[in-house]
């Protein structure tokens, strides 16, 4: 341990691309503040630029979402030298659902490379405590869960909310998300009959086909970089949120994400009651949890809609949780500790 004090541990990260999310978020801000601290010294490469002088000077090695047969060649190479490996991962890839990424995943080679990291990697590390537990029974004792920070400095200082001359807002954020969705469409739908012009509907990255062309719905497409995505989210000033999740495997290993940046925005959000949200989100306090039913749905939408008082509650509870528990520097905190751990096996 006193090699590792003595000078910053160096880090080689590999990623399939540095323009995902997971390792902007989830990688690049908290490595950025232990480099600028001098607790490490990292740097990123693409897997089929890296080279054996790459590996060796290396203390730790972190793989992201890594899934070629390339990888997990640098994998058994990285271990052949003893350099511990972390594979950081944010989705359950066997059971992803079967369009896009998920086709790919379909290849048995993908697949069989993906479970050889969850078996053989010195630690995994994810963002779900029930992906966690649900790797430690399946394939690998040694799981840590961190999860993604928020950076905070991209909306300082908080933007204020104003009330919107066109009605309060109910926004979404997210991709393509049809089955998730399969419920909440007669419940939108079911909420603007009832409410009509008092509401609006805000969709970014995905909208249902259904309500696409509603008068009060607006479409604003994604694709933004996080440093554009988080004060254009912020700035969009909805009066709450929804965060709906179909009952699946895939969906219950899935990130917290929408309730941390929500809540960083002053958001409040309603939440599919599913471990995604029910691990971290206190029902009527930090958020409403929700069975995933549409009446249940209307019911809990119009709660907030009538419900002011409680929509001010829960955005100040929201707000001071994302604050406390989300921040950069105490997502960089669990990495060195866990970092500092494997470093002292080699």
């Amino acid at each position: 341990m006193s090699k590792v004090n003595s000078s910053p541990l160096r880090i080689l990260v590999v990623p399939p691309s540095e323009r995902l999310p997971s390792f902007q978020i989830g990688i690049k801000l908290p490595f950025d503040e232990l480099q600028a601290r001098g607790e490490i010294e990292y740097k990123t490469l693409p897997e089929y630029d890296v080279t054996e002088q790459d590996l060796c000077e290396a203390n730790v090695i972190v793989f992201l979402r890594n899934t070629t047969t390339e990888s997990l060649r640098l994998l058994k190479a990285a271990q052949s030298e003893g350099i511990p490996v972390v594979y950081s991962i944010d989705d359950h890839f066997l059971h992803l659902p079967k369009r896009g990424f998920g086709i790919t995943m379909a290849e048995p080679e993908r697949r069989f490379t993906f479970t050889s990291f969850l078996k053989k990697a010195d630690m995994i590390r994810v963002g779900s405590p029930y992906f966690a537990e649900l790797i430690r029974e399946e394939y690998n004792n040694n799981v840590c869960c961190i999860q993604a920070s928020v950076d905070f400095s991209l909306i300082e200082p908080p933007v204020p909310k104003t009330r919107n001359s066109q009605g309060l807002i109910i926004g979404y954020e997210g991709s393509a998300k049809e089955n998730d969705f399969t419920v909440i469409i007669p419940a939108l739908q079911e909420v603007l009959r009832k409410y009509g012009k008092e509401i609006r509907l805000e969709f970014h990255g995905f909208v249902p086909a259904e309500l696409l062309a509603h008068r009060r719905a607006v479409y604003f497409a994604g694709g933004r970089e996080y440093k554009q995505y988080l004060p254009f989210l912020c700035g969009r000033a909805w009066d709450f949120g929804i965060a709906p999740l179909e009952d699946t495997l895939y969906n219950r290993c899935k990130s917290n994400n929408k309730f941390r940046e929500y809540s960083a925005c002053g958001i409040p959000g309603i939440y599919s009651r599913m471990p995604t949200y029910s691990d971290c989100v206190q029902h009527e306090i930090t958020g409403l949890l929700v069975e995933h039913t549409s009446e249940a749905w209307v019911e809990a939408i119009s709660r907030l809609i009538e419900d002011e008082p409680l929509r001010l509650r829960i955005r100040e509870q929201a707000t001071l949780f994302a604050r406390s528990h989300y921040t950069v520097a105490r997502c960089a905190s669990e990495w060195r500790q866990m970092l500092l751990s494997l470093e002292g096996i080699r």
